[in-house]
Parts: C-alpha cells; sequence; structure tokens
C-alpha cells in the first residue's frame, strides 16, 4: 500500500511522481526461479517508475544482486539490510543463514522421519510445525525461510541453513520488501506491524520520504501482502 502526498514547496501545485508496487515472487518454490528473477531485472530496468516498491523478494542474494543491476537507474536503496545511513551491512553478518543451528538440524531430521511421508503440503507443514516442534524452537527468520523456500528438503538446506560456499549472502530479508528509487530518500522507517508475536510470515512496513528537487513526496508506505 502506498500513501502520497506530493506537494511544491512554494505553492499546492501537485507534482507527478511515478510509484510502481511489484510482488517479485521470489520463492524457491516458484517454477523456474532463476528465470524468472533474470526477466523482474530487465522489466525493472525498462521501468519509468520513479520509485519501485517491491514486496516478497526474501533471499538477501536476490535482494543485493537486483541493487547491483538497478544502481545506474535507481542509484537509492531501503530495506531490512540496510542501516541508518542506507548502506547494506556488513557482509559478515550477511553471510549466516537464518537457520544455521544445531536445532533446525534436529527438527529437519524429524521432518525426513515424520512428515515427509505425507504429500498432501498443509499436512507437512502442520506435521513440522506441532509434530516437531518448529513452531518453538526455531527464529522467525528460519520459518519464514523453510515457509517460502518450499517443501523440498535439497531447496530448504541450500537456502536457508547448508548454503553453498561460492555464495556472499546467506541471509534473510524477513519482510520480503525493498525501495529502489531514482530520488533521494530521508527519514527511513522499518516497522513490525505485529510485534512481539511469532508468524510464519510477519507484516511489516518500510516508509520513507521521497524528495525530488523542491518537490516532496511524504511518508511513502509499503506493506507487505496480507497471507
Amino acid at each position: 500500500m502506498l500513501d502520497g502526498d506530493c506537494r511544491y514547496f512554494y505553492n499546492e501545485n501537485v507534482t507527478s511522481t511515478n510509484f510502481v508496487t511489484f510482488n517479485t515472487g521470489l520463492g524457491t518454490s516458484v517454477t523456474f526461479y532463476e528465470q524468472r528473477k533474470n526477466l523482474i531485472i530487465e522489466a525493472l530496468l525498462q521501468s519509468e517508475a520513479d520509485v519501485l516498491c517491491l514486496n516478497e523478494l526474501w533471499y538477501v542474494e536476490d535482494l543485493i544482486q537486483i541493487q547491483k543491476a538497478l544502481q545506474g537507474n535507481f542509484p537509492h536503496s531501503f530495506s531490512i539490510i540496510h542501516d541508518d545511513a542506507a548502506i547494506i551491512k556488513d557482509k559478515h553478518t550477511l553471510a549466516q543463514p537464518p537457520c544455521a543451528s544445531v536445532i533446525f538440524r534436529t527438527t529437519m531430521k524429524c521432518f525426513m522421519t515424520h512428515c515427509n511421508t505425507s504429500r498432501n503440503l498443509i499436512e507437512q507443514a502442520g506435521c513440522f510445525l506441532v509434530t516437531c516442534n518448529a513452531s518453538r524452537l526455531l527464529s522467525v527468520e528460519c520459518l519464514t525461510c523453510v515457509i517460502i523456500s518450499g517443501t523440498h528438503t535439497a531447496n530448504v538446506i541450500e537456502k536457508c541453513a547448508n548454503t553453498s560456499p561460492s555464495r556472499q549472502f546467506n541471509a534473510f530479508n524477513l519482510p520480503g520488501l525493498a525501495l529502489f528509487s531514482k530520488l533521494p530518500l530521508a527519514h527511513r522507517n522499518r516497522q513490525n506491524l505485529i510485534p512481539n508475536v511469532k508468524r510464519l510470515v510477519s507484516r511489516w512496513v518500510l516508509s520513507a520520504e521521497v524528495f525530488y528537487f523542491l518537490y516532496t513526496v511524504n511518508h511513502v508506505n509499503i506493506i507487505t501482502n496480507c497471507r
């Protein structure tokens, strides 16, 4: 969801600023995941938007790849992996996968033993969360990564736990949100809409003020899709 208030500083004439929102759907459970990502980048590079608001951009590796690809057209960006100065956080921090724990390996062993026999995805998820006690034992980042990565064990382990040594960025972009802008961003903020509650897919808001010379667009907010 976008909230925009576009005003000229010296009068109340409204200027035009183009916003595009797009649900990337970039989870490895999506068919033709890599091809989809490449086509999305091509489409975004051709966009005439001033501000891109992307949803379901879950993996930090994908987020950074898209940021680098869009840098020439959209030099300003903001997400959960940016610090207060809009600089991407330390690479060492972003190298850690969300499920790098002994507890995760235990819950996955339980899943393979007790849950993987069912072909029903809902039953598999319920077994993992309840029978294997994953909902209590695992972090929100880990749980969301597992759900987004699908029920294929190889995908889950690759993206969420035992990642490839060739990958620099293994962290998880928990809100799944990112802003890319041709215009400078100020007063950037991130907010968990339902704090202190463990959810499989958290509800977050990214907000920023977008400036265009003497024009300003206040409070550009994105709310991730409700599930």
